[in-house]
């Protein structure tokens, strides 16, 4: 059972990877530890979700 879709997720994960990036853009360093830690978390999904998307497309694909 999922909570959320392969493609929701990575689309989630991709707007945390950029407001973390858009945070280390402003001076403050409360800001900028905050934005490391958000791009960290959704940066580090993208790949893996990436993979998995294309491997499930795959899968349902019919055979040629």
């Amino acid at each position: 059972m999922t909570l959320i879709s392969p493609r929701n997720f990575f689309r989630l994960s991709a707007l945390l990877g950029l407001l973390g990036s858009a945070l280390l853009m402003f001076g403050t360093q409360p800001l900028a530890i905050a934005g490391i830690f958000a791009a960290g978390l959704g940066f580090a999904n993208i790949w893996p979700m990436l993979f998995s998307i294309t491997v499930e497309e795959n899968r349902n694909a019919p055979a040629s």
